[in-house]
């Protein structure tokens, strides 16, 4: 056990969230899966394949590329510390399915997960 799983599990839960989502940025995901899944479209047309093969690969790629780049994401608030446990869909390697990090409350100085296009800055 490290430092860091020693001193979450030592705090108080004040709160726990399980959500599916984006493990790494969400626009570039979502890049690989379009190009992944049209590479293998085209791939299947220059093969001669019929029309209804290119869409199942061009779905079965994004659908591929997707399971590895979303997962369950569980956020805890303790005290002192937030913890972020990931599980991916579909894992890299068996032992990189599940992935944990810490973060101390003095360490944040603000925390933004997403952007919003249309809010205005006064």
């Amino acid at each position: 056990m490290d430092m860091e799983t020693t001193l979450a599990s030592s705090e108080k839960l004040i709160f726990e969230f399980t959500t599916n989502g984006f493990i790494e940025n969400p626009q570039s995901s979502i890049a690989i899966a379009t190009v992944g899944g049209m590479g293998l479209m085209f791939v299947t047309i220059m093969l001669g394949a019929p029309i209804l093969i290119s869409m199942i690969a061009l779905i079965g790629g994004i659908c591929l590329v997707y399971g590895f780049k979303v997962g369950k994401v569980t956020y805890a608030l303790h005290s002192e510390v937030i913890t972020l446990l990931t599980r991916r869909f579909i894992p890299y390697a068996i032992r990189k399915k599940e992935g944990h990090k810490s973060f101390v409350w003095k360490d944040i100085k603000s925390f933004k997960h997403d952007f919003d296009k249309t809010r205005t800055r006064v």
